[in-house]
């Protein structure tokens, strides 16, 4: 890892509540895929991997972060943790997910409970690469 200055305890604070956001949006999609809310899910999924990626930006310095989906903030990280952007593999599905009308009727032809488990299985994947990373380097920000 490069040496990048030690986060102040109120960004440790403060990535620390993202970390915990990202958990329970998790547990909401998961939840909702439980009850059928398909397109729901797939946001809170969309959201959980977000906020888990928020958390480790800011713990490297990077508090404006860019607009894009999961993909940017994994670029973004690239810089201060090569191995956690090589590892954590593609995010293409979470990427897709803000492509679709959450208003607009379903397409024939499109699985969107299928979606909805790749969105989830992707962003639990996801977290489980950022918690591992996050408990290796645990004596520098914080162990989840």
């Amino acid at each position: 890892m490069p040496d990048l200055p030690s986060p102040s305890p109120e960004t440790i604070r403060r990535a620390r509540l993202f970390w915990e956001q990202g958990g329970e949006d998790l547990k909401s999609a998961r939840a909702l895929l439980r009850r059928k809310a398909y397109m729901q899910s797939s946001f809170f999924s969309l959201q959980g991997a977000v906020n888990g990626l928020s958390a480790l930006c800011h713990l490297q310095g990077h508090y404006r972060l860019p607009g894009g989906g999961p993909t940017q903030l994994l670029a973004l990280l690239a810089g201060g943790a090569p191995e956690l952007a090589r590892d954590a593999g593609p995010l293409g599905t979470l990427d897709q997910v803000t492509e679709h009308d959450p208003f607009a009727e379903p397409e024939p032809g499109d699985d969107l409970a299928a979606h909805c488990r790749a969105c989830l299985d992707e962003a639990e994947r996801l977290m489980k690469r950022l918690k591992a990373y996050l408990k290796a380097n645990r004596k520098t920000y914080f162990a989840p």
